[in-house]
């Protein structure tokens, strides 16, 4: 049986939360057969202790032990967070920040639907001021469709984006927040520009850009407008939906001036695989947008907390000392990676004879260089392949007996999954300039683009998966009264033997990934970044 509801507080859905100091007695459990897993982050080893519980007290004891996998200089940051403030969401605000501290995430960014909220007064009465900074934000969500996109009749909206760091107003309508309805996303930057706490810092994020539509309203601008990513962005309007997407709406703020975008959204991955092609086309196409990587957890069995989540090389710590300006300033600048548990370093040989890290600042590497990476992930999540991604194209594959596999999903060693170099004449184009990610983690889903455009043609975006299990992606593998799709994540193991069992206990419905931010390469020394262009 559940243990709870899904909606409101712990415990729910046979998740509960353990504080660091008793608040609220013992938890109410059937008789029955058990598996417990006590679980604290990525970074931590996990427990599981399997048991009967008859009548009277039980008491169970975990010990999980930190594995050294953050890197120096980094935070762990959840950049899109829901609890009891928005409308869709009745977590109180007890749990949702208790929850953070129980999955180990180090920042997180309140971004209530249509409200500015601020979690700092309950980390202060939970003590936990020296380990967790909470930062202002919001998450617009227009509900009033106007929008007229080209070639379609029906008016739409522009989908979410998440605003940060905003000035916390309490007693003022959305208590800071802007109104954001009949506005196109540049004249909505506009709008919050004068709202930000901090605005040379300011970060605008596109969050889950090729998500469903709910409601009939949509979630994501470039799905809504119908980008098609078989062609270029044009460098103005031209009365396109790739035009539209590129607009100066209202004088200020064009609509693609946003800094992040999310890549990976919510602890289950159906559509990371669009998500991340729309990213490597805009990067193809000189938009340099930080990629990210968040939970986007309105409770706690919808998501698991903290999961995904960013690694940002802040070169600050959470707590009184947290300097948020360097926090943004790092996401700014691409210093960060996402990932659901595979930790990656990444430098490589530049011009100058010293190595340097992954971001949008422009590198000319050294000829001859190499790529050095290193991937390390507790034992309990595993890594089945690296991927070297070069202008949207898996470059180079790391699999096999390439990687080492711990045996003890339960035990602390075997972290270090694989430690190397790459010759980057291996993975570079011939000319012109590139970017490069790393990717570690699962095999990813077969995918193909089956049509999912606003006229039923393929628009350059994975939208179907193998959904019949056959090896292959074709018209059987579309629904029922649909033209395309669903894409599909991988059937949950049900075998312990699996590799992948334990980490689907504790992440709800997914498979282990994480990504880089790009390195930038001037290969053809110019001092600028020509973009790759050519559509996909």
């Amino acid at each position: 049986p559940w243990l709870g509801p899904p909606p409101g507080q712990s415990p729910a859905c046979n998740r509960f939360l353990v504080p660091a100091k008793d608040m609220g007695g013992p938890v109410e459990i059937p008789q029955g057969n058990y598996f417990f897993y006590a679980y604290h982050g990525p970074f931590y080893t996990l427990q599981r202790q399997t048991l009967y519980l008859g009548p009277g007290d039980t008491t169970l004891d975990f010990a999980l032990t930190p594995l050294m996998l953050m890197p120096p200089g980094a935070v762990s940051a959840d950049l899109h967070v829901h609890g009891a403030a928005s409308f869709d969401s009745s977590i109180p605000e007890l749990d949702r920040v208790l929850s953070f501290a129980a999955a180990g995430v180090d920042v997180i960014v309140a971004t209530d639907h249509d409200v500015a909220h601020d979690y700092g007064d309950m980390v202060m009465k939970l003590g936990l001021q020296q380990r967790l900074s909470t930062i202002v934000g919001v998450e617009t969500t227009g509900h009033i469709p106007f929008l007229y996109a080209p070639d379609n009749i029906y008016p739409l909206v522009i989908g979410h984006y998440n605003f940060w760091p905003i000035r916390y107003q309490p007693g003022t309508p959305r208590e800071g927040a802007p109104f954001d309805e009949y506005l196109e996303p540049g004249q909505l930057f506009d709008r919050v520009d004068p709202l930000y706490s901090d605005p040379a810092i300011s970060i605008a994020q596109l969050n889950h850009p090729w998500a469903d539509p709910q409601f009939g309203r949509d979630l994501g601008f470039p799905r809504a407008i119908g980008i098609n990513a078989l062609h270029d962005l044009p460098d103005h309007d031209d009365g396109t939906a790739n035009g539209l997407y590129v607009r100066q709406p209202g004088g200020g703020h064009h609509n693609n001036d946003h800094q992040t975008q999310e890549v990976m959204n919510g602890g289950r991955n159906e559509q990371l695989l669009a998500y991340r092609q729309f990213w490597f086309w805009g990067m193809n196409n000189g938009q340099l947008k930080t990629g990210t990587a968040n939970s986007d957890s309105h409770g706690l069995t919808d998501d698991t907390v903290g999961s995904p989540r960013n690694v940002v090389y802040a070169g600050t710590r959470a707590g009184p000392a947290f300097d948020l300006t360097r926090f943004n300033q790092a996401l700014r600048d691409g210093k960060s990676f996402g990932t659901n548990g595979p930790v990656i370093l990444a430098t490589l040989d530049q011009d100058n004879g010293d190595e340097v890290g992954f971001g949008l600042a422009l590198i000319k590497p050294k000829k001859g260089g190499n790529l050095h990476l290193q991937v390390a992930a507790a034992p309990w999540v595993p890594v089945e392949e690296i991927r070297i991604v070069v202008n949207g194209k898996v470059a180079k594959t790391i699999s096999g007996t390439g990687l080492t596999h711990p045996q003890d999903p339960f035990g602390t060693g075997g972290t270090m999954r694989y430690l190397g170099d790459v010759a980057l004449s291996e993975v570079l184009p011939a000319s012109g300039d590139a970017w490069l990610v790393v990717e570690a983690g699962a095999v990813l889903p077969l995918s193909a683009d089956l049509g999912g455009g606003p006229d039923g043609a393929p628009d350059g975006i994975p939208d179907t998966g193998d959904n019949n299990g056959d090896g292959r992606v074709d018209a059987s593998d579309i629904a029922p009264g649909k033209t395309y799709g669903p894409l599909k994540d991988p059937n949950p193991p049900q075998d312990e033997t699996d590799p992948r069992y334990h980490f689907a206990q504790v992440v709800t419905a997914s498979y282990p990934m994480s990504f880089t931010n790009p390195f930038v390469l001037d290969l053809d020394g110019d001092g600028k970044f020509t973009a790759p262009k050519g559509g996909r």
